[in-house]
């Protein structure tokens, strides 16, 4: 799928991203991915997502399981399997392939880091947080992010004094090193403090923060959906319906 963008987020940029989504994915052999032309033509399209995925007859699920049938031993595509299985909502499936994953590499904390996400929006609070501390002891750098989804679970779990400790260790941090305005909007979301949540959005649309592209399917804003300010927010960003 073409990557649109409106107003600031200049055409040249949208489209450097979908040729270097369809490169990489055309790296895995004899995975079909549909070429630059064939998309391009959608990219001022009035058709919704699905209504794309049908006349090209492709979607991320089908793709992933392809993928995984060349190769089921790949590292890299059990962990891709994960995410966009987590971003599909499910969760089963989801946490069977980055356990997955676990097994081909062990060392790797990204892994254990998306294995922790999946567990949250399971509900498995206590395997969501195993998770992520094995996620901060491998990752040694880049933690902030998993302290923020570590703060999530907590938030969800109903242990808002935890979440809060780790929010505030997050905005101390801010202080001298990058932190993703978008990880902090998500505790704030967890925590049920909409306003704060799109006042941290609000800034990491300002500085286009890169996990903004996740602002349709990321679980962490679910409980924001039904706020408007997050339909004026895909509009901006170019993902609205």
């Amino acid at each position: 799928m073409p990557t649109a963008r409106k107003k600031k987020w200049p055409d040249p940029v949208a489209d450097g991203m979908t040729e270097a989504l369809i490169t990489k994915l055309s790296m895995i052999k004899d995975l079909r991915v549909i070429s630059k032309t064939s998309t391009m033509r959608y990219k001022k399209t009035e058709k919704s997502l699905p209504e794309i995925a049908k006349d090209l007859k492709v979607d991320a699920i089908t793709q992933v399981r392809t993928a995984l049938d060349l190769d089921p031993l790949s590292f890299s595509i059990n962990q891709s399997a994960g995410a966009i299985l987590r971003f599909a909502r499910q969760y089963d499936r989801s946490i069977e392939q980055l356990e997955a994953a676990v097994a081909l590499d062990p060392g790797f904390a990204w892994t254990y880091w998306s294995l922790g996400v999946a567990f949250t929006y399971k509900t498995n609070y206590e395997k969501a947080l195993e998770a992520f501390e094995r996620s901060l002891l491998l990752a040694g750098e880049n933690m902030a992010l998993i302290q923020a989804d570590e703060a999530c679970a907590y938030a969800l779990w109903g242990k808002a004094g935890e979440a809060r400790r780790i929010l505030a260790v997050l905005q101390s941090l801010s202080e001298k090193k990058y932190v993703s305005p978008y990880s902090l909007a998500s505790v704030y979301a967890a925590l049920g403090e909409k306003d704060e949540a799109f006042l941290w959005l609000e800034k990491a649309c300002e500085e286009r923060a890169n996990s903004l592209v996740f602002l349709k399917v990321d679980p962490r804003l679910d409980g924001l959906r039904s706020d408007e300010r997050l339909e004026s927010l895909l509009d901006r960003v170019g993902l609205g319906d």
